[in-house]
């Protein structure tokens, strides 16, 4: 197993780069999860079987290397680049800037050239001080290709009709047309019906004019079943009209937050507003699991969104959730000729298109 120890004797904080993690490891992880006081979705330990070989781990530790201070699951793409999402994550923000400067430095001391860090949404007054501190220490730098994160929350802890009443006219149509069509709603219990999802998310691509490889989409689903429902870190929701499936929608909790991961409804059945009624009943059973906000899973910036993605945002706008703009996206180069590299590779890339 591939290791690589990094430790900063300035900050007192080591890092340890991993590819995989023992039961002692995922358990003192969960915890520190749970304990993330910002929404960290995608940074549960357990989420490494979604992103599968390229998963690699970052455990953050004070310098008697057994309390654990942070944690950060990456992505990465070969031994150039990888990609932190909304971590490290940690029980006290306080010490965000000094986790993350660490885990950049042990992730550069591993190989990677390139590490793109999309930031979580924290406190304003620690994110400068995030930002002040690796403008320092690294060869920072932004593209306007680079996606900056936005969302909408909703607060699903009133009632389902004072929920609708707050929805916009359009969306109350369509919640009464679509429980009109007699659709079920159901709970996914059975990891074979992840197939079924797959095809009809494929289907949806297709229609999108979206690349697609439909065994690679089953197999990523049912890994999503294992850590959504057998591991109880979220949940599956399917609409059948009959027999025939119209709609899906796969949702991660983070404490009291319940996250919008996947969703589809069929091309063939625009006629039905499937994902009116699936949304609604999404909200109610995230309360159920003790959640009282819904994240609607990102949001288009104006500017920056493409027709199809403002036609996503106007469904979401529906439903009235309070928009966030997290921290903009930030790279970072090992030196300068990585950073001029990188530049003008993504610059290449989008004049091919």
């Amino acid at each position: 197993m591939d290791l690589r120890l990094n430790q900063n004797k300035k900050m007192n904080i080591r890092a340890l780069v991993k590819t995989t993690l023992n039961d002692t490891e995922i358990t003192g992880v969960k915890n520190l999860f749970a304990q993330t006081p910002f929404s960290a979705f995608i940074q549960n330990p357990e989420y490494e079987k979604v992103i599968d070989r390229n998963a690699l781990h970052v455990l953050l530790y004070s310098e008697d290397l057994i309390s654990i201070m942070g944690y950060a699951l990456v992505e990465a793409k070969k031994k150039l680049l990888t990609t932190i999402s909304f971590g490290p994550i940690c029980a006290d923000e306080n010490l965000f800037p000094l986790l993350t400067a660490s885990c950049i430095k042990a992730l550069q001391e591993y190989g990677f050239k390139i590490i793109r860090f999309q930031p979580p949404d924290i406190q304003l007054e620690i994110w400068n001080k995030t930002l002040s501190h690796l403008q320092e220490k690294f060869t920072t730098f932004s593209l306007p290709s680079e996606l900056n994160w936005s969302t909408l929350i909703l607060d699903i802890s009133p009632s389902e009709e004072e929920l609708i009443k707050s929805f916009s006219e359009n969306h109350r149509r369509s919640l009464k047309k679509a429980k009109n069509e007699n659709l079920v709603i159901e709970q996914v219990t059975d990891i074979n019906e992840m197939n079924d999802l797959a095809k009809g998310l494929c289907k949806m691509y297709a229609a999108r004019k979206i690349p697609y490889d439909l065994e690679i989409e089953k197999e990523r689903l049912k890994n999503l079943f294992v850590f959504a429902v057998e591991k109880k870190n979220g949940l599956i929701l399917q609409v059948k009209k009959g027999i025939q499936l119209l709609g899906g929608i796969i949702l991660i909790k983070h404490n009291n937050r319940i996250f919008y991961l996947i969703g589809f409804s069929d091309p063939d059945f625009k006629n039905i507003p499937v994902n009116h009624l699936l949304f609604l009943k999404s909200f109610e059973r995230a309360k159920s699991l003790g959640c009282n906000s819904f994240d609607f899973g990102g949001y288009g910036r104006p500017g920056y969104a493409d027709n199809q993605v403002l036609n996503i945002n106007r469904f979401k706008d529906g439903f009235k959730g309070g928009r966030i703009d997290y921290p903009d996206t930030i790279l970072i180069a090992k030196n300068s000729l990585y950073k001029f590299i990188y530049t003008n590779y993504i610059k290449l890339g989008r004049r091919k298109k």
